[in-house]
């Protein structure tokens, strides 16, 4: 397990943000996401949103 923390400066911190804001989710990731948290019965906030198309 890490300890610690990661320090950033304000650009780094600002292309990593837009760089995870313009990540790609392909349909099969969606598909195989829900079903895992589906068959390992994970009630969470993320499986409802999927569930319901979100």
């Amino acid at each position: 397990m890490l300890t610690g923390h990661l320090t950033f400066n304000k650009a780094a911190t600002k292309q990593l943000k837009e760089d995870f804001m313009s990540l790609t989710v392909t349909d099969l990731a969606v598909s195989k996401l829900k079903e895992y948290l589906s068959q390992n019965n994970i009630e969470s906030a993320l499986r409802v949103a999927l569930m319901q198309g979100g």
